[in-house]
């Protein structure tokens, strides 16, 4: 579970009855994004609600904003972003570029969002017409108003994101020499025209847990009226990327999202993923990851080490601390040297004495840290080299089983488990010969690491957000 701040939690992941299915992965290697053209709705009254997931220490997800002219002469508004501090905002802005605008953003440091592993509930409230700036537009985060500051000018409308015939965005803004894309995860998307609200509206909160949780979308869409350019965006339909399936307005306005750059078919480039507020997903963690500034994209699912990265790890979000686990991680296309990558299970007792963001890892090459296989096909435990299994290459496939409980784990290659002695032969059946003891304190994280100068593996990971590639061993 994720903890916001002393009061309220996000979303855990935990199911409360109202299951979200899917979210939308924006990507900005990808240009991804939505747009549409808008109708002749209220640009002085306005509400967005989502469920946010950052992506490499919170740049930036564009919610709504709109663009047009040119770079010199543009006009941009948005009534939703999240800054690359991780700051909840929105912004207007008028005319040339500089020129003029106003905006306003959350100011305090709880506010700022920062949990790589958490989905966080974000919304804006906007009123032209209401008493004082604070009451003209209010930002919110898990359900609390932030107390924000502004950055100066009158906050007049937003003519540029409602106005008829403007380009609405979801996931990209123009402003400031742009384009430029989102990068994160959203979900249960709600955009109201017309009128403005609070959480109160799209949240509730579990009177045991204090967590926060996404109301039923029936009952939300039953409460409110949604006005001309209003809509519910929840991402489930991914049969197709068109703006009737991956872009479709659930709502009965039918005001549907073009998808721009997305992709629903399977494997790593997949956009539609089972990670939402209601089950939350592991993802690579950039907070504990060395070299992490541009070395993790794709929503957190991709690493890729360059040949500087000597040594260089990155570890998984969540731990296991009890239970049966698989996931996959693939060895992509484009790594070299491979012989020289690193996959394996480390325990919370060597990270914590390695703070993987700072200082060198190696999952089962160092002492204490657990267990590891390396592209050689040996396998390391502590510090202690033996056989296990061929040699690795690109587009491998690599299966990790976790048996938690027991502090144990075995590795598969491309579907087959090894069976200790230097064979991946062994078909979906973890083999108690295959398996490896996993030394130290639990929880055990996943890890990955570069083990040379002279290399530079990137890996792929999938843990269950997606179809896995292979069978998951029985028990």
């Amino acid at each position: 579970m994720a903890i916001f701040d002393p009061i309220r939690m996000g979303a855990s992941g935990v199911s409360t009855g109202y299951e979200v299915e899917r979210s939308l992965r924006f990507n900005p290697d990808d240009a991804a994004y939505l747009s549409r053209s808008a109708g002749s709705g209220s640009s002085t009254i306005i509400s967005v609600s989502a469920w946010v997931k950052i992506s490499h220490r919170g740049e930036a997800i564009y919610i709504h904003g709109a663009g047009g002219g040119s770079q010199t002469n543009t006009h941009f508004e948005s009534m939703l972003y999240i800054n690359s501090s991780g700051q909840i905002a929105a912004a207007h802005r008028g005319g040339v570029v500089g020129a003029g605008g106003w905006y306003r953003r959350a100011a305090s440091p709880e506010h700022v969002l920062r949990d790589h592993s958490a989905w966080y509930h974000v919304m804006v409230g906007f009123n032209s017409g209401a008493s004082g700036d604070s009451n003209k537009l209010k930002l919110y985060v898990n359900g609390v108003e932030t107390d924000s500051s502004n950055g100066g000018g009158n906050i007049g409308s937003f003519d540029y994101i409602n106005g008829n015939g403007q380009t609405q965005y979801i996931g990209r803004q123009d402003f400031g020499g742009g384009p430029g894309y989102g990068k994160g995860y959203i979900a249960e998307l709600y955009v109201i025209d017309g009128t403005q609200l609070t959480p109160s509206t799209f949240i509730e909160t579990d009177a045991v847990t204090g967590q926060i949780n996404p109301k039923n979308s029936e009952d939300v869409l039953a409460a409110v009226t949604l006005g001309t350019n209003g809509g519910y965006y929840n991402f489930s339909d991914n049969s197709n990327t068109t703006a009737a399936t991956l872009g479709k307005d659930h709502s009965s306005n039918s005001n549907n999202f073009t998808p721009n750059n997305f992709s629903v078919s399977a494997g790593q480039g997949n956009d539609s993923l089972e990670d939402s507020p209601t089950n939350n997903f592991p993802t690579f963690n950039p907070l504990q990851t060395r070299e992490q500034d541009n070395r993790i994209t794709n929503g957190m699912l991709d690493v890729s080490f360059n040949n500087s990265d000597d040594n260089a790890a990155s570890v998984a979000t969540f731990g296991m601390e009890s239970g049966k686990w698989y996931f996959e991680v693939l060895l992509r296309s484009d790594s070299s040297a491979v012989n020289n990558s690193i996959i394996g299970i480390s325990p919370d007792t060597y990270l914590e004495l390695k703070r993987c963001g700072t200082n060198n890892a190696w999952p089962g090459k160092d002492t204490d840290s657990g267990v590891g296989i390396d592209g050689s096909g040996a396998k390391y435990v502590d510090g202690s080299s033996s056989t296990y299994g061929s040699s690795l290459a690109q587009n491998d496939i690599i299966g990790i089983a976790v048996d938690a409980d027991a502090a144990k784990v075995a590795f598969s290659k491309n579907g087959q488990f090894s069976d200790g002695n230097g064979n991946y032969n062994q078909g979906a059946n973890v083999a108690s010969g295959g398996q490896a003891q996993i030394d130290g304190t639990g929880p055990y994280f996943f890890a990955v690491a570069d083990a040379s100068s002279g290399s530079d593996p990137k890996f792929t990971v999938n843990f269950g957000q997606r179809a896995f590639s292979h069978t998951i061993p029985s028990g």
